[in-house]
């Protein structure tokens, strides 16, 4: 886990390296403590994530990912949760309304996209075995504001910011899409039935390839399968097939 914490850092400062030194500066100073902090251990990794999470209006996307994975390893789950899924949202709000520079525009998505896919990987799994610590985070997602503070700097250069009203159409989509799908995945995860479906599915697709060979695990996987994708259709939703997370990642 530290080496994949490692990777992140080093894959957001690539990104924003390229020819940009204005991050550094368009931090506060607090934000900035903060995440330097991210790299600590101790109270002031503690204090580092406890500014995250109560300055999401000020934080880039790349930083809450990072907050989100830290707060996994020390098992608090929800607000991993939370911010990571904060995080998201955020990401895809700042790259419509803050179109990055030509010369930087592919390692940008790149970036973002490899990072939450890795924080995604470790986050989603566990917070969809605990449907009622999952409603509990789509309930705060839907109190949470996803706009910023005036000052805010999405961490790469860009060629113009859309107009307001722009912005507001696209943060009440994006935030709107998230909710409908999250609270009918919640539905589901809570039925028994579905749930102990899901749960052969996630552990067949985490054994090692040599482990899926054999025919009575991979037929209780497509049993499973079957009986998830007819649960799904009665609420109008699909599930990503193989790690069973979310189809939300692909838009």
């Amino acid at each position: 886990m530290k080496k994949l914490l490692s990777g992140l850092v080093l894959g957001v400062l690539i990104v924003y390296a390229e020819g940009d030194i204005t991050i550094q500066r368009a931090f506060s100073p607090q934000l900035q403590k903060a995440v330097d902090g991210l790299q600590m251990q101790g109270m002031v990794l503690e204090k580092s994530l406890e500014y995250m999470l109560a300055h999401t209006d000020e934080a880039p996307s790349t930083y809450m990912f990072i907050a989100a994975l830290k707060l996994h390893q020390l098992k608090k789950i929800e607000d991993a949760a939370f911010l990571f899924f904060a995080a998201q949202l955020r990401s895809r709000y700042d790259l419509k309304r803050f179109v990055p520079i030509t010369s930087q525009r592919e390692a940008v998505y790149s970036g973002i996209g490899a990072v939450r896919f890795q924080v995604g990987g470790v986050i989603k799994p566990a917070i969809m075995r605990q449907p009622l610590l999952l409603e509990k985070v789509v309930k705060r997602i839907q109190m949470w504001e996803i706009d910023t503070v005036s000052s805010y700097y999405p961490g790469w250069r860009f060629e113009h910011v859309e107009p307001l009203v722009k912005q507001q159409k696209s943060a009440q989509k994006i935030k709107k899409g998230f909710l409908r799908y999250y609270k009918k995945l919640v539905t589901l995860l809570k039925d028994p039935d579905y749930f102990k479906a899901f749960v052969t599915v996630q552990k067949y697709n985490q054994l090692a390839e040599t482990e899926r060979t054999d025919p009575i695990l991979k037929a209780e996987k497509e049993a499973a399968e079957d009986k998830m994708r007819l649960m799904e259709k009665e609420v109008q939703i699909k599930v990503s097939a193989e790690q069973k997370v979310t189809e939300d990642d692909k838009k």
